[in-house]
């Protein structure tokens, strides 16, 4: 959980910074803007470790390769259905609140309405889903990670 939380956040970090100086949109004086960023990408974060050591655990205790593309593909239906490849609102409202439940629509979502001007207690909400879902995926995977037995 560690790696793939601190790797998750070292590449949105770096993302944004390089976003920001090519897109040349810095303003130094928004100091809550850029914490509100940094809460975001933290929650985010440990919602994908939390991912990362569930598919870990998954993939260890099944001990078999099929599970583990069985497992790699139903991540790219969570990246779909929470808006990663393409804007769910635009099919309907019931895709896009059902993407709103899964860590990336949260975040993204919460990302989106931060650029627009909110503050972090408006995205407060969604970012209780993203900690919800890591917690889960946390106590998930260390429920089913083998156990070392002491023959």
């Amino acid at each position: 959980m560690i790696s793939g939380t601190f790797i998750t956040f070292v590449q949105l970090t770096i993302l944004f910074i390089v976003s920001t100086l090519v897109f040349d949109i810095f303003d130094g004086k928004n100091a809550a803007f850029w914490m509100n960023m940094i809460y975001t990408t933290g929650l985010f974060s440990l919602a994908v470790g939390g991912i990362t050591s569930l598919l870990t655990a998954i993939s260890l205790y099944a001990n078999d390769n099929t599970t583990v593309g069985f497992f790699s593909s139903f991540v790219s239906v969570l990246a779909f259905l929470g808006g990663s490849f393409t804007p769910v609102d635009q099919f309907s409202e019931t895709l896009q609140q059902l993407g709103n439940w899964l860590p990336n629509g949260a975040a993204m979502t919460s990302y989106l309405q931060i650029f627009q001007g909110f503050s972090f207690q408006d995205v407060f909400p969604l970012m209780i889903r993203v900690a919800g879902a890591a917690m889960i995926c946390l106590v998930v995977a260390i429920m089913i990670f083998p156990k070392r037995r002491l023959d």
